[in-house]
């Protein structure tokens, strides 16, 4: 992903971290840690790697890490762009399900998390396969950085590799903690490297703001008429947020559009916004509203088009959510609108359930978006928020490892070799309950024995690139011999997309769509992924029937890597198939086998409402399952994500037969 009005020369004077480049290269030679800390738009991302690699610093490869998938993909085409190379050649990048790495590849972005998964295999990948490693946007404390800063941590005192180095770079001033988790000041190198910032002006709200959404829309409206060309990123907290702001601002634009036109003279818009006045620009050259939004689950090709140069007689609107915080550079942002809020994934570390909760942002986030409006001009930040509440923010936002649902971290790190997880070195220690929780969990699907080692199974799961109980569910499939229809709904659910793009009003329609399944959201997806995969114009398919074409072609490139783990690791040569749809119910008990610990019983009192078996939480379904529609609804169903909002909702849902519990599960659900 190319950003092409920020490509700068090899040797950009204007970027702050060449006046350290001598400094940078010293450290790294004379210190095993160097923590450096780098403001917004000093080029740390881009121009360290180089550094390194042009100082002939790295035998082997420098692995870069980034927090998300999308930072890690841009900046390495923006690398390869700079070094006139190729991505996959002397530049790549690795990503989960996308790998565009060779042997050539010495500067190799990848997520934290695909370089914790690559140290957990064989051969000379991963830590092993690096002389350098730097771990930016460590601020972000992702769980995954957590656990690479333990992996280091035990790398360097074991010196292997030999003569490791490590880098960290993070864009707050919280340097102390990466310092003394590494031995302190007398064993690790601090570097501090300004910003580029240009000024920003920062406005606050007079008062608080009853309804952020409103408050958004108002601002972009004002900011479009009375301010000179530039483009605005406007942070939400989540997608549903972003969705309903895209349908006010286009809804506005063509009301503005035809207001321009019928009134050329008139002086304010304050009917247009419902308050907000303003002269119509006097530059004339901003006319258009062009709306881009970006967010995790958002097919790749569509998160692309923020990056792209806005036209002519457009400002361009991006929504983000704080995937845009740091790392990625939009180009053309002039104006921030902060609404102040986030979405944060927390795990109840007693009952284990995941809750996504919309929370204020840290004092530390607040100034990276500000940050966003001063990285190519001057710019201004409108928080829709009243001063004393930013006083008030918490300094940083807590690492996720404090509040995450640990399975997939504890069999990666039992996977690594680590004899006791709980003992393993890492700056914030996770609660207890989370870890004997995962462990309990793991126990529970034959992965771990009563010496919390990994067993055989436990070993086949940790091969995987998923969570362990949908790794667990393809283990199951081949005792129902449908193995081809649950790597097609475990790759589906894997794509971070979403695969239905169908409206409310046509989801209440679904018995019309082709790939309607009134059994559950799971054979939705199985549908129509083996329809869509069927057709001679499978594009055509997906416009006419409301699905995201590009969702389901990243679908096939992670069925197919999945396949190949499951022959290259599990020594899975023939993948076997039920044999298709009158056949599916076999799919379902598979389903049940595979996912026990996802089930929900019918309350009897309150119809309408679920009771999951394992942690006793009631639960609707939600309104996007086909299940939703159904009168009355079924007695049983598994589930594939329990999320807690203002509500308890059960999302991907399919129904099972109570009777099949006792059956396929006899250890844990006895007869009625």
């Amino acid at each position: 992903m190319s950003e092409p009005s920020a490509k700068r020369s090899r040797k950009d004077p204007q970027l702050p971290i060449f006046a350290f480049r001598k400094e940078i290269v010293n450290a790294v030679q004379q210190h095993r840690v160097v923590v450096l800390v780098g403001e917004t738009g000093s080029g740390k991302t881009t121009q360290v790697p180089r550094f390194l690699y042009e100082a002939n610093l790295a035998q082997r490869c420098i692995a870069v890490t980034q927090p998300r998938r999308i930072a890690a993909i841009s900046v390495a085409n923006r690398v390869a762009s700079e070094m006139h190379c190729e991505v996959g050649g002397l530049v790549g990048y690795h990503v989960r399900f996308l790998n565009k790495t060779s042997h050539q590849t010495r500067i190799k972005y990848m997520t934290d998390g695909m370089l914790v998964r690559e140290s957990a295999g064989t051969g000379r990948s991963g830590i092993r396969g690096a002389s350098i490693i730097i771990l930016d946007e460590a601020h972000e404390r992702s769980v995954h950085t957590d656990v690479l800063l333990g992996l280091l941590k035990l790398a360097l005192e074991a010196d292997d590799p030999p003569r490791l180095r490590v880098v960290v770079m993070s864009a707050t001033i919280q340097a102390a903690p990466f310092v003394n988790f590494f031995g302190g000041s007398d064993k690790v190198k601090l570097i501090n490297v300004p910003g580029r910032l240009h000024d920003v002006k920062v406005f606050y709200t007079p008062v608080p703001e009853p309804d952020f959404l409103e408050a958004a829309l108002l601002t972009v409206l004002q900011l479009h008429v009375t301010r000179p060309p530039g483009d605005v990123l406007v942070f939400l907290p989540g997608q549903e947020d972003i969705d309903s702001l895209q349908r006010l601002l286009e809804e506005k634009q063509e009301t503005l559009v035809k207001e321009r036109q019928e009134h050329p003279s008139k002086s304010v818009v304050e009917d247009l916004s419902q308050g907000v006045t303003g002269q119509w620009p006097s530059f004339g050259t901003v006319q258009n509203l062009l709306v881009r939004p970006i967010y995790a689950a958002l097919p790749f090709d569509q998160q692309e088009l923020v990056f792209a140069e806005t036209p002519p007689g457009c400002r361009k609107i991006v929504l983000a959510t704080n995937i845009a915080e740091t790392s990625i550079t939009i180009p053309g942002i002039r104006y921030v609108i902060d609404t102040g809020l986030m979405k944060l994934k927390m795990c109840h570390p007693e009952t284990g359930i995941e809750m996504l909760r919309t929370v204020e942002t840290s004092q530390a986030s607040a100034l990276q978006r500000a940050g966003r409006a001063g990285r190519e001009a001057a710019g201004e930040v409108f928080r829709l928020y009243v001063e004393s509440e930013y006083q008030k923010m918490p300094a940083q936002t807590p690492a996720e490892i404090l509040r995450c649902e640990m399975a997939s971290i504890y069999i990666d790190l039992k996977a690594l070799g680590i004899p006791k997880v709980s003992t393993f070195p890492l700056v914030d220690k996770p609660p207890r309950e989370l870890l004997e929780k995962a462990a309990h969990f793991l126990s529970r699907i034959g992965a771990l024995d009563a010496k919390d080692e990994l067993t055989d199974l436990g070993k086949k799961l940790a091969r995987m690139p998923i969570h362990p109980l949908y790794a667990y569910c393809l283990h199951v499939s081949f005792e129902f011999e449908c193995t081809a229809e649950i790597l097609s709904i475990v790759a589906m659910l894997s794509a971070d997309a979403q695969i239905f793009t169908a409206s409310r009003k046509q989801r209440e329609k679904g018995q019309s769509l082709p790939y309607h399944q009134e059994e559950g959201d799971h054979l939705c997806l199985l549908s129509a992924f083996s329809q869509w995969k069927k057709q001679p114009n499978p594009k055509a398919f997906a416009a006419q029937n409301s699905l995201n074409h590009s969702a389901l072609e990243k679908t096939v490139t992670i069925r197919n890597q999945l396949k190949e783990v499951l022959k290259e690791a599990w020594g899975a040569d023939q993948i076997s198939s039920c044999g298709g749809p009158k056949n599916w119910a076999t799919v379902r008990r598979c389903l049940l086998k595979g996912l026990f610990t996802q089930t929900a019983r019918r309350d009897d009192v309150n119809q309408n409402s679920y009771r999951t078996f394992l942690s006793r939480q009631e639960a609707k379904l939600h309104p996007s399952s086909v299940l939703h529609r159904r009168t009355p609804q079924p007695p049983c169903v598994i589930y594939s994500d329990l999320v807690i909002t203002s509500k308890s909702y059960l999302r991907i849902v399919t129904e099972v037969d109570p009777a099949w519990l006792p059956e396929l599960c006899p250890r844990y659900f006895r007869s009625q």
